[in-house]
């Protein structure tokens, strides 16, 4: 039998003193002004970090 995969969204990381991160994709459709269109792509990333307590 092969190992158990971790749950998901666990991390090793995940202790007092370590890092919590929230990381935002911002898409647009470009000329969606002028004609409706249902093409995304991706026109920025935000990463938003802070050290947790502990």
């Amino acid at each position: 039998m092969g190992a158990a995969a971790p749950e998901r969204g666990t991390t090793a990381s995940g202790h007092p003193g370590g890092e919590t991160t929230i990381t935002m994709n911002y898409y647009h459709a470009p000329g969606a002004d002028q004609t409706p269109t249902q093409n995304y792509e991706l026109f920025e990333t935000i990463e938003l970090k802070k050290k947790r307590r502990g």
